[in-house]
């Protein structure tokens, strides 16, 4: 019964980082390992509920139903962890993210290329960007874009823009700018960025 405490344990800890993004490249791989543990665990603890059950099918009816339990949550538990391991895996190639450090900021271009302080994004197409802050209290205000949002610190945010015309639209934070470009030109930028 040892196995059920540390998997109630990681259930917490995974509770507790729910707001990350494991599609997002700027989380660690702490994240990522504390995820594959916690489906090995899922399954083990699948594997010990289900022997638990079946070995006293008949016998003794509370160990039985404990087992029953216990198969039926740490299967959802595995389950769930390996759905967000297999999510992961595959970044669209059209996902933009932005992360702030006290660095300053890094944009990334479905996990293939990443800029320093420097948005670029097609003229006249609304875009998803996942944008994420390191830093307590940050706002990204861009005015030219009508752009104010509140970032809280290590929440991804969902944005939804546009850049209306070709041409440099800078931050109120003076760190970043967003650029906007022609598409053959964004498209022809994506292409270099791949390895």
């Amino acid at each position: 019964m040892h196995w059920m405490l540390i998997l109630m344990l990681l259930l917490g800890a995974a509770q507790a980082h729910e707001a990350l993004d494991l599609e997002d490249p700027s989380v660690g791989s702490a994240a990522t390992v504390g995820i594959w543990l916690f489906t090995v665990l899922g399954g083990v603890g699948f594997l010990g509920s289900l022997g638990l059950m079946l070995g006293n099918l008949g016998r003794q009816k509370n160990l039985v139903m404990t087992g029953a339990i216990g198969a039926v949550l740490s299967a959802g538990v595995a389950g769930a962890a390996g759905y967000a391991l297999y999510s992961q895996q595959a970044i669209p190639a059209d996902r933009t993210t932005l992360h702030l450090t006290d660095q300053g900021w890094t944009v990334g271009y479905g996990g293939t290329a990443s800029v320093k302080n420097v948005l670029i994004l097609p003229v006249g197409e609304i875009r998803e960007i996942l944008a994420e802050s390191e830093l307590p209290d940050t706002r990204l205000t861009i005015p030219m874009l009508g752009l104010d949002v509140e970032l809280p610190r290590q929440q991804v945010v969902t944005l939804s823009f546009s850049v209306p015309m070709e041409g440099d639209f800078l931050a109120m934070d003076g760190k970043l700018t967003v650029r906007g470009v022609k598409k053959t030109e964004f498209e022809s930028f994506l292409k270099e960025q791949k390895p």
